[in-house]
């Protein structure tokens, strides 16, 4: 735990120290940006060792041929548009620079930026009985909202941190040609897997003197005096199961999936949740129950197409609907301190869609182009495998439910992705 607590500190100074866990975007561990690209769709496609974090059962669909495939490690970059550009502003200020901080927050109110680091490592292989996959990874995020300060007193920016260990491991074993003969046949896959995960987080909010003293280094003892009540470090070990069903020999090549995630939610250390820690007259913007509780147990379904098509290697189109039961829930604070709770009902909220087109896939060089829709908006990607070097490029849009300063408004935070390692 304290290893965490170190790579969250130097997470902070590394982005001038700001991040924001009033973010309310729907909880997933890991966000391979292959499958970002096309929509976040992969309940039933499968395929990669990261669908493991989608439907256990995808692990059927990784190739054969490819023998055991070793991905170490692939480092990735995601940050929200003008992240960058508005933490250079910010880390410009000088330590005395109250006017400077206050413009700042009045400027960029409202806007969500957000900045997430992964290095993700895995082993899979799929053999004549069993496909599997086991690895690690390492993560952590920073981000921040500013607000228009009401008095000298009032907080003007919203943040959270938080860093993560993760270790899985799953198996997924194929049943083949079930089905009602001469009318359907096809394949049934069934995946079980399971993921440890520690996790520390602190979130909470800044006045413009403790911005200040943030910005200028004196991070620890902002995370010790003022981010304390709303931290939290917990260990938690789940299980995930799913089952796909491919037709191989249909018209369009059909599958479908239904996947359930964080089974169990066993907690090996004690962590708190949102109605005991978020009650403060500071907070004034959404927070997920997730942000809390890291383990949530979602039911997913899936459907998806792979026609054969002359002149280019493969063709996938996608369609998921995730946390059918509205696992996931958005927290408000009222004025008097009291929770509100928010049910994430809304249809886009939880649906994705897209295509993956494949032009070249051989032993020296592969390229795949991704477009989707998630949460509503639109994404994009593109992956290019050169030997044994892997790029992978793609942007989508995180939907945070009702903006707090405006709740006919959305908050949307549109998001860049990179990733660049080694598979072998």
């Amino acid at each position: 735990m304290k290893l965490l607590k170190l790579s969250t500190t130097l997470s902070l100074l590394s982005v001038s120290a700001y991040a924001a866990g009033i973010l309310s975007g729907q909880s997933y561990i890991y966000k391979d940006p292959r499958i970002m690209g096309m929509g976040g769709a992969n309940i039933a496609v499968g395929g990669y060792s990261s669908s493991i974090f989608h439907n256990p059962a995808g692990l059927s669909s990784i190739k054969k041929s490819d023998g055991l495939v070793v991905e170490v490690p692939l480092i990735g970059v995601e940050a929200s548009n003008g992240f960058y550009e508005a933490g250079n502003e910010a880390s410009s200020l000088d330590t005395n620079d109250i006017p400077g901080i206050n413009d700042f927050a009045n400027k960029y109110a409202g806007q969500i930026f957000s900045e997430d680091i992964t290095i993700y490592n895995a082993v899979s292989k799929h053999s004549d009985f069993l496909a599997w996959s086991v690895g690690f990874l390492i993560s952590e995020h920073a981000a921040f909202v500013p607000h228009t300060a009401v008095g000298p007193t009032s907080s003007i920016i919203s943040l959270q941190t938080g860093a993560e260990l993760d270790f899985f491991g799953g198996v997924s074993h194929t049943f083949e040609n079930l089905g009602i003969p001469e009318i359907i046949n096809g394949n049934l896959d069934v995946g079980l897997s399971t993921n440890l995960k520690s996790r520390y987080s602190a979130d909470g909010d800044l006045t413009a003197s403790q911005a200040l003293d943030f910005l200028n280094s004196n991070s620890d003892s902002i995370i010790n005096d003022t981010l304390a009540k709303f931290t939290s470090e917990n260990m938690n070990l789940s299980f995930d199961l799913g089952v796909n069903y491919r037709m191989p020999e249909v018209f369009l090549r059909p599958s479908v999936g239904l996947s359930i995630m964080g089974i169990g939610n066993i907690s090996m250390d004690p962590f708190i949740n949102p109605n005991s820690y978020l009650v403060d007259s500071n907070i004034s913007l959404p927070v997920r129950e997730s942000a809390a509780n890291p383990n949530l147990t979602t039911v997913n379904i899936g459907a998806a197409i792979s026609p054969e098509v002359k002149y280019i290697e493969s063709l996938i189109v996608a369609i998921d609907y995730v946390d059918i039961f509205n696992a996931n829930q958005i927290y408000f604070l009222n004025s008097d301190g009291t929770l509100k709770g928010a049910n994430d009902s809304n249809f886009f909220k939880h649906l994705r869609m897209g295509a993956s087109l494949g032009l070249i896939d051989n032993m020296w060089i592969g390229t795949d182009l991704n477009l989707g829709l998630y949460q509503g908006s639109y994404t994009a990607g593109l992956h290019i495998r050169l030997t044994a070097i892997d790029i992978n490029l793609a942007t989508y849009a995180e939907e945070h439910g009702p903006n707090p300063f405006d709740e006919d408004l959305s908050n949307s935070d549109r998001r860049y992705m990179a990733r660049v390692g080694f598979v072998f």
